[in-house]
């Protein structure tokens, strides 16, 4: 059964959460992502083997959110919106920190 995020993956995925422009690089696992701000990179978001992890401005840079979700290399459906909001919230943060 083919899950609503695996249509959208069909279509692109680049997406705006918080003020963060988020750019799907890998549709297989892990499922990742490069954040981006006002044309700037920020952030590199990684989810794999059960570890979701985001550094900043780039991997490796600074962790600045980690969780574990129930997914192992790619989000549940009913879990990615809250986790990638709890991460552009952290990048968020992390680049009015370094302004």
């Amino acid at each position: 059964m083919k899950r609503k995020h695996d249509e959208e993956e069909s279509q692109g995925s680049t997406s705006t959460i918080n003020g963060v422009e988020l750019k799907r690089t890998c549709y297989a696992c892990p499922e990742q992502y490069d954040a981006w701000m006002n044309g700037k990179a920020v952030g590199y978001l990684r989810l794999r083997h059960g570890a979701f992890t985001v550094f900043c401005p780039n991997a490796p840079g600074e962790m600045v959110y980690e969780a574990s979700p129930k997914g192992d290399g790619q989000f549940e459906d009913d879990e990615r919106e809250a986790y990638l909001n709890s991460a552009t919230l952290a990048i968020k943060r992390w680049v009015e920190s370094h302004s």
